[in-house]
């Protein structure tokens, strides 16, 4: 279980054993809002590790930069531990080499502890007995299938001494082997993970990782602090994380705490235009659509323990897209529990073209393809499009009387799609371009009739990167 200290500096919880993990590549454009959405947030954790695949940008400089400007923030301290543009590595007293940890202030000592899994054994470092899981491996060794080579450290920080921060640069590294990479080198036995063209509401570490925090906080001002005071469990914060608070309406309890429970959350669209208006409504279920006990959470939202991913064989490195719903599939093979939260919000930025969303869902379907995913789901688009071609040819040749049933059919495809519109484009925190009512009212209109263009082209693009996928399926 994740223990936690509260800072009384800042006022800020920090959850020991806890990182969080993203990839970056050439996300110049939305890295600012991705990074202060992350410090914005009331619960940090003790680690933050980004790698970068090899951007062609100022990606890496605008993270390096970004987390150097932090010193000059009010409520944050940050020390620079090494930053390779210099080549020169921060060294606090009592430093020894190989004993990095021994050497950070007093208060980042909280972030360094044992946090051994519930249910597993500590012995010699190992973790051993994962209840729920096969065939448990050393937590200290890496999986044999995950390609680790050519990452290096390029940056490290120490943030109010509590959050410890490394960018590692992996040129050619695609998102799975990025996620291994950064989650091979963190300490921490939980790992959350989001994606950089994402948002995150200001509790989202809070509510991902709840149902690994289900004690009460102990709300320590200092390491000398009197911890006899009554007043140190109480407050808005212990309250907040009680141990009958649930994770999600229901869905992930505080009797869910376990080892082999995986949370994930919900995504909200980022809508900035009306193409990603149009193509939230066709793309995006609203919370009342998921399914729980189907539920696959993306791998921008989701919290796992290490050991899982270990188990897992961690992100398959031969998948650049669908990786992280092979990585699902993989979980529930071992014997995981995926829970919903949906209270752990997301905002997804979605793509800001036509041709980019072809290419988006492409790229998905090839790999489902690859992945061996959701064969059920693209039999049945297969099918469709073989009905529909039989019913156009029977209206034609047989009675028109067919062209009422493709009408019903088509109604069946796209209807959906129009009960989210009022859903996400009346949210002022996902639909931020409407200035007033009026032209809310026009946006809403316009989506009526693109919706079925919409759908068609992405509907289009799946069908042919599926196809595609199949032929180059043998070479993965």
């Amino acid at each position: 279980m994740v223990n936690i200290r509260v800072e009384e500096k800042d006022k800020k919880v920090y959850l020991k054993d806890l990182a969080f993990i993203s990839t970056v590549f050439n996300e110049s454009g939305a890295l600012i809002p991705f990074l202060a959405s992350l410090f914005k947030q009331a619960v940090m954790p003790s680690e933050i590790i980004l790698v970068d695949g090899g951007s062609t940008d100022d990606t890496l400089a605008i993270i390096t930069d970004f987390f150097k400007g932090l010193k000059k923030t009010p409520g944050f301290e940050a020390v620079t531990l090494f930053e390779e543009a210099s080549g020169n590595s921060f060294k606090p007293a009592g430093h020894k080499p190989g004993n990095e940890r021994a050497a950070l202030p007093p208060a980042c000592k909280a972030v360094n502890g044992d946090g051994v899994l519930p249910g597993c054994k500590a012995v010699n470092g190992d973790i051993t007995g994962m209840s729920g899981c096969k065939a448990a491996k050393n937590s200290e060794k890496t999986p044999g299938d995950i390609d680790y080579s050519g990452e290096k450290l390029v940056f490290e920080s120490i943030l109010n001494g509590a959050t410890r921060v490394k960018i590692y640069g992996a040129p050619g590294a695609n998102i799975s082997s990025g996620r291994n990479i950064a989650i091979k080198n963190a300490k921490s036995k939980f790992i959350c993970v989001s994606d950089a063209g994402c948002r995150l509401s200001p509790d989202w570490i809070e509510e991902i990782s709840k149902c690994f925090t289900g004690n009460p906080v102990n709300t320590l001002g200092s390491e000398d602090d009197d911890n006899t005071n009554p007043d140190r469990t109480t407050g808005t914060i212990a309250a907040d994380y009680s141990a009958e608070k649930k994770c999600g309406e229901g869905n992930c309890a505080a009797t869910d705490i376990a080892d082999d429970i995986v949370v994930g959350g919900y995504n909200f669209p980022y809508i900035e235009n009306f193409l990603q208006a149009c193509l939230a409504v066709c793309v995006l279920p609203a919370k009342s659509e998921i399914n729980r006990s189907k539920y696959m959470p993306s791998s921008r939202n989701i919290c796992f323990a290490k050991a899982a991913w270990e188990n897992a064989g961690g992100y398959p490195k031969n998948m650049d897209f669908g990786e992280d719903m092979r990585f699902n599939f993989n979980l529930k093979a071992l014997g995981f529990r995926i829970k919903f939260n949906p209270d752990a919000l997301v905002y997804w930025n979605l793509r800001n073209s036509s041709a980019a969303i072809f290419r988006q869902f492409f790229r998905y379907a090839k790999g489902d393809a690859v992945g061996r995913l959701y064969l059920h789901r693209h039999i049945i688009r297969f099918a469709s499009v073989f009905l529909f071609a039989a019913l156009i040819m029977s209206g034609a040749l047989i009675s028109p009387w067919f062209f009422l049933a493709i009408l019903l059919l088509f109604a069946a495809f796209i209807y959906r799609p129009y009960f989210r519109i009022n859903y996400f484009l009346n949210d002022k925190n996902c639909c931020v371009f409407t200035e007033n009512k009026k032209t809310l009212f026009f946006i809403k209109l316009k989506t009526i009739f693109c919706i079925p263009v919409m759908l068609t082209s992405i509907e289009t693009a799946k069908l042919a990167g599926y196809v595609f996928g199949l032929f180059i399926r043998k070479n993965y």
